[in-house]
């Protein structure tokens, strides 16, 4: 979009899709009315309160909220806009509604803002969500995801609004996350049934494509936040606006946030705990980390913990390492919790300069906290500041011991009206609107507590019709009456006697013990995708922002005490097992880890033979040795893993694993034939002496990594029949040298990651990888080129070649890279010259070169040319010096260095205001 051009406040703006025909009068505003903009604002927080906590008889609807006059021209507007855009898309009838949203409503939205100037950046995007929620009443099956989607791009509109006079140099920013919202708004107006836009508009959106775009939305977030960093080093005051998706479920928290950061005083030169506490299912982790999310902490060493519920000293002494390793980037390995309590006291009295925040989370046992840090604070740096969760304050005491202050907000229950939303909001997906208006609605989230694990759990358990609420209300009363341990406890037996399947019940047991914490789609792979999808669906776990699978800590320790004696984590208990010698016991066992554990066990091979028809799950670690090779057929087992450096157990056959979805371990002895059955989606080999000869007929494996395997010198020549492959990471395996020619046959291969090997060349043909999207060749010191069919890869969005010390130069096919987003090039010191049409990369919008001493001159030109380009890191290297005022025209800089500003004469960091450049 071009600069805007701001037009006198009395004028009347009218727009048309048609340019030829300015004098259309549909759009129209009166620049009086925009200047009104909270009024907008108050008006659609009506409408979400009056949706999403509807208490009257009516249908919900935004309809019985009244507008004011100037809601009513802004809405007039937006009804036009809208209108336009699709009369606009239907003349393209050709073409679907996924191919023609984007260029029309761009082309749109430039008109608008091109007469209207900043202030419809912030009215036009109000608006249109604003006009989307008034006819909510009837949405085809993506009601949930509209409403979530609506209520994002609210919380993104407010927020350009309030950086909107700070970022007054930046308003293509502004006018594209304008477009978004516009995009966004047509895509749930093509779902509501009801609307005058049926007539005209049938394209549909499915819940896909829904989830695709609050997918994106995420990233629109990082651009504000980057402005508003930019603006902070300019001394200029700046909210800083956390991603609305941080917490989406999140009710009644903002006040409650507010609190604890004053309690923080941040400003303050002392040093201060600060701690959360109150009952399991509060909420505390919620508030905790909205605090530890929107607050800006510039000079800060940060370092976030994560305490187990069964945290034991081992556990401990891994958490001092993260704390050595995030705050001083030291990599110590600790003997025991005593070392580690001694090397953190002397580095923090020695080399500390700069103050700590440390986020310690579930802190339930006094112990952990003593046994974790040093027993004198007094030797953190001075204005340091921990931020600590748990459910009693006396377990924090030991904080009274030492020269710092501890101050206490205790998390105390939602309201009613906060209660009766958050059990609305998580039903809203598959409860309809006559469940607000059952009498017993009120009644079932009194008796809930105002906990939210418990409000949530119950809500997203209620049944489409609303026939269990009573079901519900009757347990949660009784639960009561008994007063038999806590409520959530009870809940969560509760949900999960409810589940339909075993399966599911299964899958959720297996999670509790073995994979909380793991990447949501491994899980999937292991326990089922559908039996994953259940335990969502009923709230049990939670698939974190950073794809992660995690589970309360209720939930959990509730899992693992209905299931303890049938899955099995530590020695002690295995031993008690084989002590019995009961058959009918040994064939309960479900799962077996012992991979934490040091204490060294033989396991007899016909005991495990036992096992066989019920073991789900198998871990032994390097302390863990099995006797004899096992006979039987583990038919059940799900994930096998083995890094005791001896696998002559496993048996050959491996149709005796015929369900076996992940393989994570070592094959260590040359001699053993030991095979894969074709069920395998996931492998993970270590320090592996060969790769399994029925590597190429795994035709389900979708995911293989190879790590520190330094015998490997390349794959198997039929390494390409692996058609199901989508993800290969080759690591630290310092002998590897290629790619068989085969390697291009891999037509779903999405990601290839290959760190610091010897590999010299890539096949010939690997442009024909054309669902490549991410690829990573960092290290390979001795690849010196790319092959000229590179620029085939039509996929491919990032590439990292960091530390290719031989390559010299890029194909000529490289500028072909139509979608490449991201490239690093970083202390690649020997290239030195990109193709001649690198210019032509114009969706590139972040490009490392640091440290690329040889690079030529005319590089800049290359840079300078770049439309797209946000990231630039690169240093002022002497063949570079000719050429660097390119750089500077290129670039209004900031100059940044450590915590304070400084002269633009010295080039450390360079932060320019929309782009970012780093000069070191």
């Amino acid at each position: 979009m071009g600069n805007a051009c701001c037009c006198s406040y009395n004028e009347t703006y009218s727009a048309s899709a048609n340019t030829d025909n300015a004098n259309d009068d549909v759009i129209k505003l009166s620049f009086d009315d925009a200047i009104q903009q909270n009024d907008l604002i108050f008006y659609i927080d009506e409408l979400l309160k009056n949706i999403v906590n509807h208490d009257g008889s009516e249908s919900m609807s935004g309809k019985d909220v009244v507008c004011s006059a100037t809601v009513s021209n802004y809405f007039q507007y937006s009804s036009g806009l809208i209108e336009k855009i699709i009369a606009d898309m239907n003349k393209d009838s050709d073409k679907d509604f996924k191919s023609t949203l984007a260029c029309v409503a761009g082309k749109m939205v430039i008109e608008v803002m091109n007469g209207a100037g900043k202030l419809h950046c912030v009215g036009v995007g109000l608006s249109l969500v604003g006009h989307v929620l008034k006819q909510m009443d009837k949405v085809c099956n993506n009601r949930k995801q509209c409403l979530r989607l609506l209520q994002y791009m609210f919380a993104l509109a407010k927020h350009i609004k309030q950086l909107d006079e700070q970022l007054e140099h930046e308003k293509q920013k502004l006018n594209d996350i304008l477009v978004f919202i516009v995009k966004g708004s047509i895509m749930c107006i093509s779902q509501i049934n009801s609307s005058k836009f049926s007539r005209i508009f049938s394209a549909t959106v499915d819940a896909e494509d829904l989830q695709r775009f609050e997918s994106q939305l995420g990233h629109v977030y990082p651009d504000l936040i980057l402005a508003a960093l930019v603006a902070l080093l300019e001394a200029r005051p700046t909210f800083l606006p956390p991603s609305q998706g941080t917490y989406p479920d999140a009710v009644g928290i903002e006040n409650a946030r507010d609190k604890v950061i004053e309690l923080l005083d941040l400003n303050n030169k002392s040093r201060k705990a600060v701690v959360v506490y109150g009952v399991g299912g509060i909420g505390k982790t919620t508030l905790a980390t909205a605090v530890y999310n929107r607050i800006l902490l510039p000079g800060y060493k940060i370092c976030r913990l994560n305490i187990d519920q069964n945290c034991g000293l081992q556990d401990l002494k891994l958490l001092q390492q993260q704390l050595l390793q995030d705050l001083f980037a030291k990599n110590i390995k600790l003997r025991d919790c005593v070392e580690g309590r001694e090397k953190l006291s002397e580095i923090f009295k020695s080399e500390a300069n700069q103050p700590v925040f440390v986020f310690i989370d579930n802190a339930l046992k006094g112990s952990d906290l003593t046994e974790l840090f040093p027993r004198d604070l007094s030797c953190l740096p001075i204005q340091s500041r921990l931020l600590i969760t748990t459910r009693k304050l006396d377990e924090t005491n030991f904080i009274l011991q030492s020269d710092i202050q501890r101050s206490a907000y205790i998390v105390d229950i939602l309201s009613s009206s906060d209660a009766r939303k958050l059990v609305c909001k998580k039903a809203l997906g598959n409860v309809n609107a006559s469940l607000e208006k059952h009498l017993s609605i009120d009644k079932l989230v009194e008796c809930c507590g105002g906990i939210p694990l418990v409000l949530e759990m119950v809500g997203s358990n209620l049944l489409a019709d609303g026939s269990n609420v009573s079901d519900w209300l009757k347990f949660l009363k009784e639960t009561l009456q008994n007063g038999e341990g806590e409520l959530s406890e009870s809940v969560v037996s509760c949900v999960y006697d409810s589940l339909r399947e075993n399966s599911y019940k299964e899958a959720f047991l297996d999670i509790a013990h073995f994979f909380q914490n793991w990447k949501w789609a491994e899980v999937g792979y292991i326990i089922g995708e559908v039996q994953l999808k259940a335990l969502q669906d009923a709230a049990l776990v939670k698939n974190s922002k950073q794809g992660n699978l995690t589970m309360h800590d209720i939930v959990g320790a509730r899992a693992r005490w209905l299931s303890k004696s049938q899955r099995i984590t530590s020695v002690q208990s295995l031993k008690g097992v084989f002590q019995d010698k009961q058959v009918q016991k040994l064939g309960q066992v479900k799962g077996i880890c012992l991979s934490d554990n040091e204490e060294k066990i033989q396991i007899a091979a016909e005991d495990l033979d036992l096992m066989s028809e019920s073991l789900r799950v198998l871990c032994l670690g390097k302390s863990s040795r099995v006797e004899g090779r096992c006979k039987a057929s583990f038919q059940n087992l799900r994930f096998l893993q083995v890094v005791n450096n001896d696998d002559s157990f496993l048996p050959i056959d491996g149709n005796k694993y015929k369900r076996l979805a992940f393989f994570n371990g070592n094959l260590s002895t040359e001699d053993n034939d030991f095979e894969l059955p074709e069920s395998v989606h996931l492998m993970k080999l270590k320090n592996s002496f060969k790769l399994p000869g029925s590597l190429v007929k795994l035709s389900s494996l979708e995911k293989l990594k190879l790590l520190d395997c330094s015998t490997f010198r390349s794959l198997p020549t039929d390494f390409g029949q692996l058609e199901c492959l989508r993800y290969l990471t080759i690591n630290r395996c310092e002998n590897f040298m290629e790619l068989p020619e085969s390697f291009s046959n891999l037509a779903r291969l999405e990601e290839l990651k290959i760190y610091w090997c010897d590999m010299k060349r890539l096949p010939h043909k690997f442009g024909q990888l054309n669902c490549l999207r991410h690829l990573k060749l960092r290290g390979c010191s001795k690849l010196t080129s790319l092959p000229e069919s590179f620029g085939n890869l039509s996929s491919l969005e990032k590439l990292d070649l960091g530390f290719c010390s031989s390559l010299v130069s890029l194909p000529q096919s490289f500028g072909e890279l139509e979608k490449l987003k991201y490239l690093s090039l970083e202390e690649c010191q020997n290239l030195k010259r990109l193709c001649d049409n690198f210019r032509c990369l114009q969706s590139l919008a972040a490009i490392d070169v640091f440290k690329c001493s040889e690079i030529e001159e005319e590089a800049m030109y290359s840079f300078v040319a770049l439309k797209s380009l946000m990231f630039l890191i690169i240093r002022k290297s002497s063949k570079l010096k000719h050429r660097w005022y390119l750089i500077k025209e290129r670039y209004p800089l900031v100059v940044y260095s450590g915590n304070n500003l400084v002269s633009s004469a010295v080039n450390t960091i360079i932060i320019s205001y929309g782009n970012f450049l780093l000069v070191l």
